[in-house]
């Protein structure tokens, strides 16, 4: 992991932690690429692209957005590069937090020619949008539902309730609206990983949050001090006749604290 240099000759070193993050990165990118050899690769970012100024952050770099989304697209350089992304297969961004991104999203992803939410050829010439709010997607007939914002995973005695209450809400609504409930549904944003399974009258749902590729930040230890965090993401297979494999385990992640110091 080399330096980074900013438009104006600045060099930044890594730290430790970031060189922690980095070979996390690396080595879940290299065990997907593993994985889907002879296979099409789909690619879902959830959101949250770049740390953006929020607030009022003294963790950042930089403050030109510029460099976070140069910094950005040269890591998804190098997803590709591991993980062997080519030609037949699918890449989607699905919105993150505003407050994180504004318009970056949306340049990063035409920058990487990723599929469109609305395509230019829908839009009378207009430009179109690349971000997608929610993913609604089916693939080999498996209906997956991809969104950045979702419950907690809760801890302890109540890990799990706010997914699993989510889901519940989210069936009867479909239901009495007449709407094929998701078979996989995968949502991000808060640092923790977690799986559920739901059965009802026939319909089950795999519920996935999703990890990070970030450590607490400070705003984070002054909201939930005591929150821990994992550092990865989600991957699955879905078979060509549907069949979903590693979708119970689907994490790929590893736990980082920054040290904390004991006085004795």
């Amino acid at each position: 992991m080399r330096q980074w240099q900013f438009a104006d000759g600045k060099n930044v070193t890594p730290s430790e932690l970031q060189k922690k993050l980095y070979m996390q990165l690396q080595d879940a990118s290299q065990e997907i690429g593993r994985r889907r050899q002879g296979k099409r690769l789909i690619i879902v970012k959830l959101g949250d692209m770049v740390e953006g100024l929020h607030h009022g952050s003294k963790q950042v770099s930089s403050t030109r957005r510029a460099e976070h989304e140069s910094i950005s697209l040269e890591l998804m350089d190098r997803i590709d590069e591991w993980t062997g992304f080519t030609k037949g297969d699918l890449e989607f961004f699905v919105a993150g937090t505003e407050s994180h991104v504004e318009e970056s999203e949306e340049r990063i992803a035409r920058d990487r020619d990723a599929e469109f939410y609305i395509p230019p050829s829908e839009t009378g010439g207009r430009d179109g949008v690349a971000v997608f709010p929610v993913l609604n997607i089916v693939i080999n007939g498996v209906d997956c539902f991809f969104a950045h914002h979702g419950p907690a995973t809760g801890e302890a005695a109540n890990k799990g309730n706010g997914l699993r209450n989510r889901i519940k809400n989210m069936y009867y609504e479909y239901l009495e609206n007449k709407k094929r409930m998701p078979r996989v549904i995968v949502f991000a944003d808060k640092h923790r990983k977690h799986y559920e399974r739901f059965w009802r009258d026939g319909v089950t749902v795999d519920a996935i949050i999703s990890p990070a590729w970030q450590v607490k930040t400070e705003f984070v230890y002054r909201i939930r001090p005591e929150a821990l965090s994992n550092v990865g993401c989600a991957c699955f297979e879905i078979k060509a006749n549907g069949d979903l494999i590693g979708i119970d385990t689907p994490f790929l992640t590893i736990d980082i604290e920054q040290d904390r110091k004991v006085f004795a």
